[in-house]
């Protein structure tokens, strides 16, 4: 049958409308449930009683005819309530495409559309269709009411599997389920909406309706499932469905078209899909249509600058890392990237397009971080310094934090204690002498240090792009660099969670 005569279209109020009533329908036939069980306790009651008795009691003969009764009529009205009718075999993707079609009017009415990634085969269960329609109105519903206020959006409606392990992923790019309330989405009554917008009854009602098809309704991660989106839900029918891996995407940003033209061809090869966007504004356009897992921009954009894009990053996007390629290099623009947290400031020309390649690939490819070793009770910081003096100082800023200093003279000095015992921060020379600071020990710094807070007698460019790459959270100038002010960064390495 097609799935346009199947389901013909409704309009948002009607589909409203059915809802309630699925909700009346479900609240009746829980209601109905918890009935039977002190109705069954009653009847057996009076059954023991008429057995107890010498003589005929007519009274509880009555009583249990009547309680009969009353279970011939909730049978009847639970029999109605089924709605459905027996399961049958149906496509799923023509569901998911009805689905999509009935709430589509609703979807252009918070200025979004449906994507649909549908197989270009049938995907066939055996459940009940207009039930498993039921659930997959309510969960793309719930996607579009979670858009409200949001500058991105997006649903995601995609049908994956077989018959025998099939799902329907349902995600959206509104704020996201927190922690906190993750645990009860599925209650009776709970609602993050207002009074007037909902009962909280509609997840509870679809896990109902899944679980008597013989599916499971589930709250996931979105990257767990390979989506670039901030909720989704899997309706699964049958075993655990192998999905293809999501491709990570990259954004490049350079108002040279050349330059853009030549990462692409640098990263295509990779398995990326490369975004490419000649100017600042058309990047944040792509940042509000788009989850990225790299962004690589110039820092001197004609419109928007580089650091401001960084900066719309980090909003819009935490834990993407930024790469941020010039010129036009400076202390003072490190230093911003610095305290914004870039992963990289790399100088162009490219000296070496193989090292640039590398820095991306690490970028998408973190290496797993290594066992924490038994952190003792006392919170130890590193002290990365071959001047005795200045070592003295630095070990003074770091108790008077509430640390304990733990000198190290050189860099695989440094590592060596950083793999055992383990520390759980440093503070480190950038001025040593035996100029140790190789691009294999600025990555392990990077994945081995808690924390880390960079100090040089004057932060040279060089150094300054070192303190990025190893994700310090600050390079100070000694001269500036007080035992205030380098307690107050020691202070912050000590209140992050040790690993």
């Amino acid at each position: 049958m097609d799935e346009k005569q199947a389901f013909p279209q409704a309009d948002p109020a009607a589909l409203a409308h059915l809802q309630k009533l699925a909700e009346i329908g479900l609240m009746t036939s829980s209601l109905l449930h918890e009935i039977k069980q002190p109705l069954a306790a009653i009847k057996g009651f009076a059954q023991m009683l008429r057995e107890a008795g010498e003589s005929p009691t007519p009274p509880l003969d009555s009583m249990l005819a009547q309680i009969e009764r009353m279970e011939r009529l909730i049978a009847n009205h639970r029999r109605l309530l089924q709605a459905g009718g027996p399961p049958s075999r149906f496509d799923l993707c023509a569901v998911a495409a009805a689905a999509a079609r009935l709430l589509e009017p609703r979807a252009r009415q918070v200025g979004t559309r449906i994507e649909q990634r549908l197989p270009d085969r049938p995907v066939f269960v055996q459940a009940r269709e207009a039930q498993v329609l039921q659930i997959l109105v309510n969960l793309v519903a719930n996607a579009l009411d979670a858009l409200a206020g949001c500058p991105r959006r997006t649903v995601e409606l995609l049908v994956a599997g077989e018959q025998a392990s099939a799902e329907i992923l349902v995600a959206d790019s509104g704020a996201g389920v927190s922690a906190a309330i993750a645990p009860r989405i599925f209650e009776p009554f709970f609602t993050t909406k207002g009074p007037d917008s909902g009962t909280g009854l509609g997840l509870y009602i679809s896990r109902a309706l899944a679980e008597a098809n013989g599916a499971r309704l589930e709250l996931v991660r979105p990257a767990e499932v390979g989506l670039a989106a901030r909720t989704a839900f899997r309706l699964a029918f049958g075993a655990q469905v192998d999905r293809p891996k999501r491709r990570r995407s990259v954004l490049v940003v350079d108002d040279e078209e050349v330059v853009c033209s030549m990462l692409a061809s640098l990263l295509g090869p990779e398995g990326l899909d490369v975004h490419l966007a000649l100017s600042g504004e058309e990047a944040l356009r792509l940042l509000e249509q788009h989850d990225f897992d790299l962004v690589l921009s110039d820092k001197n954009l004609p419109d928007v600058s580089g650091l401001d894009l960084a900066r719309a990053v980090r909003r819009r996007m935490p834990e993407c890392p930024v790469m941020l390629m010039t010129g036009y290099p400076s202390v003072e623009t490190a230093q911003e990237g610095l305290e914004l947290g870039l992963l990289d400031y790399l100088e162009k020309p490219f000296d070496d397009i193989a090292q640039v390649r590398s820095r991306i690939r690490e970028a998408l490819n973190p290496p797993p971080a290594p066992a924490a070793a038994p952190r003792p009770r006392t919170r130890r910081i590193l002290v990365v310094e071959d001047r005795p003096d200045e070592a003295v100082r630095l070990g003074e800023a770091v108790s008077a934090a509430g640390g304990m200093p733990v000198v190290a003279r050189s860099v695989d000095e440094a590592l060596a204690q950083l793999l055992a015992p383990g520390a759980d921060g440093v503070v480190l020379s950038l001025d040593l002498r035996d100029r140790s600071l190789s691009p294999e020990a600025i990555r392990t710094l990077r994945k081995s240090a808690n924390g880390l807070v960079a100090v040089a007698d004057s932060p040279s460019l060089e150094q300054t792009i070192a303190a990025i790459r190893m994700g310090a959270a600050a390079c100070l100038p000694r001269a500036l660099a007080s035992l205030e002010t380098l307690s107050r960064e020691v202070s912050k390495l000590l209140a992050k969670p040790t690993g």
